[in-house]
């Protein structure tokens, strides 16, 4: 069931960054892990460890889709050094 499904995200963000290159927009990809490992040096962090990470820069943060997108962010800023 999983491979199906890799193919059609698979197709979907081909056709993402063909667009982007044809329009001349610029894009940027990152997995989990590897996000991790740049910002937390820990590539299988756990949800609980990103959230906690995420506390230490916004105090009183409940949301894990915010601490999600507060690591990639961090990651971003990693990868542009």
């Amino acid at each position: 069931m999983e491979h199906p499904f890799l193919w059609v995200i698979a197709e979907k963000i081909g056709m993402a960054k063909g667009w982007c290159s044809a329009n001349h927009v610029s894009w940027w990809q990152i997995g989990p892990s590897k996000a991790k490992k740049l910002v937390l040096d820990k590539g299988n962090a756990t949800k609980g460890e990103v959230l906690t990470w995420a506390q230490h820069h916004i105090p009183n943060l409940k949301s894990q889709n915010i601490a999600d997108a507060l690591l990639y962010l961090w990651a971003w800023q990693q990868q542009k050094k």
